[in-house]
């Protein structure tokens, strides 16, 4: 354990390996096709957990593809369901029991469309909210040579200009206790807010979105509204 400022950082040597890697949580989905390849890290979220709500949860006929590659395809469908399930159609309408405007077959459901989809993959379009992908993304993981550590931020980084060796320098959020990693490689993942990316200096261009989207989490007995409606 080295003081520096009154400060302890602790040298972590087990993630001191030439092939090591130090990555943000939300990563894991670029990630997870790596763990098999024998690469060791630490994955570190400044979060306490995996995701408490569903968040995104369209996972497109390619995602399960790549899932189907590292043999999580069945258990992430046992924790999934099949989009014709929840999604038939998109639907406009004043209010959710009110009169539509408007009804549109939506994700592959058009029966004219069934064969197309069915030709593109072997795989369907599913939802898979974040809240069950999580889970099943950190046990395969950590059973594959990577650490998990929650509750923790990354602080700064360095690189040996000679080695090629990266230092970065990551806190415990409850303890306060700082820890100096050694890797190869740093993977950031948090978004265009990335301390990583402000270090770096890159430039990020910010273009005109698509319209305003708001997700909202509602937990509700709609039963009695929606017996004559299909969703």
């Amino acid at each position: 354990m080295v003081s520096r400022h009154g400060k302890h950082i602790l040298r972590s040597q087990p993630i001191n390996d030439p092939a090591g890697s130090v990555s943000g949580w939300h990563i894991y989905r670029k990630l997870t096709w790596l763990f098999a390849s024998g690469i060791r890290g630490l994955i570190i979220s400044h979060a306490s957990s995996t995701s408490e709500i569903p968040k995104a949860n369209y996972t497109n006929m390619a995602a399960f593809e790549c899932l189907r590659d590292i043999g999580l395809e069945d258990d992430a469908r046992r924790v999934a369901h099949a989009v014709s399930q929840y999604s038939t159609y998109q639907r406009i309408c004043k209010t959710m029991a009110g009169g539509e405007f408007s009804r549109a077959y939506a994700f592959g459901n058009d029966p004219k469309r069934h064969g197309d989809y069915a030709e593109a993959s072997p795989c369907e379009i599913m939802s898979l909210p974040q809240s069950r992908l999580e889970p099943l993304l950190v046990n395969y993981a950590t059973q594959r040579g990577f650490q998990n550590r929650f509750d923790t931020r990354f602080l700064s980084f360095k690189q040996d200009e000679k080695t090629g060796t990266i230092e970065s320098v990551i806190e415990d959020l409850i303890t306060k206790q700082k820890t100096l990693v050694r890797s190869k490689y740093l993977c950031g993942a948090d978004g265009a807010s990335s301390s990583i990316v402000r270090q770096l200096q890159l430039p990020l261009h910010d273009l005109p979105g698509g319209g305003l989207s708001i997700n909202l989490l509602v937990e509700a007995d709609m039963a009695s509204f929606l017996r004559t409606t299909f969703v």
